[in-house]
């Protein structure tokens, strides 16, 4: 039996042979080259080893092609989020751009204060997303791929671009709730001189809860996102925590809008029983109110179902 590092005797014949044939079909010895070992394990391998540094060689070429198209996507996927960052920079600027115009128009009374809040808060949106695909591009700067929103995130070169990002997305209904607020002041006061029904003032109410809900809904994710990066909890219990979160919000936006739903139909049967309003119009939205409650049902289901797969870890 040959040693471990020999090659087989059936190897070295057929070596032998086909080297053989290749000799005398060239011509006498004497023009085989000097460098061609006249020993037959030593042949066999500098034929061996020719075969291993083209394989090699074969192999080195496929990596760099495959790093090539790997670098070409990573450059591709880094432009479209920087023409993304072009497209929300230009928006900005027409945001501010409307913003004085409308200054402008309420410095002359062409326009009023709610015309200016309004103004406001599209540059605030346009500001924070702006900043969020900032942030996407640096973050794909970074990784070499998509952003990646879960909460169970890892940190990427010691940055946290989950909570990163979901504090800029949570300056837009804090920006908004303010802004609720103010229009709230104003329509009360209208309210108080008789100018406009107490009525009104439902659909900034609840407005205003549902901006409550949200940003409420980013400072608990936040707090779960805070828990996971200390190891407090798991990736998997981060991830159902996150969605309790979002699933108990739609629940309770859902509520809160069929509420206001519910006074807003006992206030048009009024209308529709002294004849100021058309009992087609009572029948559309009742039918809106039935298919909120079934989309409440819904989200109360997702949500016992969340906690109880919480409750089945342990929390």
């Amino acid at each position: 039996m040959s040693g471990p590092h020999e090659p087989r005797d059936e190897f070295i014949r057929a070596l032998e042979s086909r080297v053989g044939a290749a000799a005398r079909h060239r011509g006498p010895s004497a023009d085989v080259p000097r460098w061609i070992p006249r020993s037959r394990p030593l042949l066999a391998l500098v034929l061996i080893g020719g075969v291993a540094v083209s394989m090699a060689a074969g192999g080195s070429v496929v990596a760099l092609a495959y790093q090539a198209q790997t670098g070409e996507a990573r450059q591709m996927l880094e432009m479209s989020y920087k023409q993304r960052a072009v497209l929300a920079r230009d928006q900005h600027v027409m945001a501010m751009k409307l913003l004085q115009a409308i200054q402008q128009r309420v410095a002359v009374g062409a326009a009023s204060t709610m015309d200016l809040l309004d103004g406001q808060l599209k540059v605030a949106a346009a500001d924070a997303d702006l900043r969020s695909v900032e942030l996407q591009v640096e973050e794909v700067r970074l990784t070499g791929h998509e952003p990646v929103t879960q909460v169970s995130a890892p940190l990427v070169s010691g940055r946290d671009f989950v909570s990163e990002r979901w504090r800029i997305e949570l300056s837009v209904p804090t920006a908004e709730f303010q802004a609720e607020q103010t229009r709230m002041k104003h329509a009360e006061a209208r309210v108080s001189l008789g100018m406009i029904d107490s009525f009104e003032i439902e659909p900034i109410r609840a407005r205003l809860k549902e901006l409550e809900f949200a940003m409420d809904g980013y400072r608990r994710k936040l707090d779960f996102r805070q828990k996971f990066l200390n190891k407090s909890i798991d990736a998997g219990l981060a991830d159902l925590r996150v969605m309790e979160v979002e699933a108990d919000q739609r629940m309770k936006i859902l509520m809160s809008k069929i509420q206001v739903g519910l006074r807003a139909l006992a206030r048009l049967k009024a209308r529709v029983a002294v004849g100021a309003a058309q009992s087609l119009e009572f029948a559309a939205a009742e039918l809106e109110l039935r298919q909120m409650d079934v989309e409440v049902s819904k989200a109360q289901y997702d949500l016992a179902l969340i906690r109880q797969k919480i409750d089945q870890r342990g929390r």
